[in-house]
């Protein structure tokens, strides 16, 4: 087997919940045969205390089993098909998580009010995942507005267009309306994109030449968030009631001599 060959299946079988060393365990006794535990922890420089646990792992998978011999107890590799089966489990598993989430987001939500009212704190992200984080911070407003100033556009060609149509149906969803200032009228091809009135959104062109962005501005309560979309992903969340609200008179003199799409 080429390294490359065994890279790519370490990672696939990583994936299903697997480390390295497990991994290693389950491609060596497949490409062998059944083998005894101290051929397993010889071959793959484990303690045989060590091989022992990694092959219990393997059976609670359901990715192996012991069989009997005249020369003692061996493991065996369960049928390749037991991956898919692992695979609907796992399945099976989030849409489980995915239900409960619904009845305990009300009870993560209601722990915010416990903190403090005035907040002031500035964060950093750094790169795709966290500015999606930052993003989604926005789906928290209890003003139930959020206001954009910047190129959606952008946003989908750095973030994903999957992700930003999730974002607007979370924000549908949780009634959350938006206001866009945007430089230009072409948009994603996703009716989220598109389907202003079912979204909750309302969308200006801001003044051609008078506003120049080379960022994202989104904000909603106290919060205003900056998003930098060059070669390095970056974002800032300023948390302070006075800049957020001199923010929001700086966004609504722009929204007012803006036209609406």
């Amino acid at each position: 087997m080429n390294n490359e060959t065994l890279l790519k299946l370490n990672k696939y079988l990583e994936k299903l919940g697997l480390n390295s060393k497990d991994a290693k365990v389950y491609l060596f006794i497949l490409s062998r045969g059944p083998q005894l535990v101290s051929m397993i922890a010889k071959n793959c420089n484990l303690t045989r205390t060590h091989a022992y646990d990694i092959i219990k792992k393997l059976e609670k998978l359901g990715l192996a089993h012991y069989l009997g011999s005249e020369y003692g107890k061996k493991v065996q590799i369960n049928s390749i098909d037991q991956i898919s089966n692992l695979i609907e489990q796992k399945e099976g598993e989030l849409l489980t998580l995915k239900k409960e989430l619904r009845d305990i987001t009300p009870m993560l939500e209601s722990l915010t009010e416990f903190q403090p009212q005035t907040k002031n704190s500035t964060a950093y992200f750094s790169g795709a995942e966290n500015l999606k984080k930052l993003i989604n911070y926005s789906l928290r407003s209890n003003e139930k507005i959020v206001r954009l100033a910047g190129s959606e556009l952008d946003l989908i060609k750095k973030l994903g267009a999957e992700f930003m149509i999730n974002y607007h149906e979370r924000r549908k969803n949780k009634k959350i309306y938006l206001q866009a200032l945007r430089p230009g009228d072409k948009r994603g091809a996703n009716k989220a994109f598109t389907d202003d009135g079912a979204y909750l959104r309302e969308v200006k062109l801001r003044p051609l030449g008078k506003i120049k962005l080379k960022s994202n501005i989104i904000i909603w309560d106290s919060a205003v968030a900056i998003i930098s979309l060059g070669d390095e992903l970056f974002g800032t969340l300023i948390e302070n009631e006075a800049l957020a609200t001199m923010m929001k008179s700086w966004f609504e003199f722009i929204w007012e001599k803006s036209k609406k799409i």
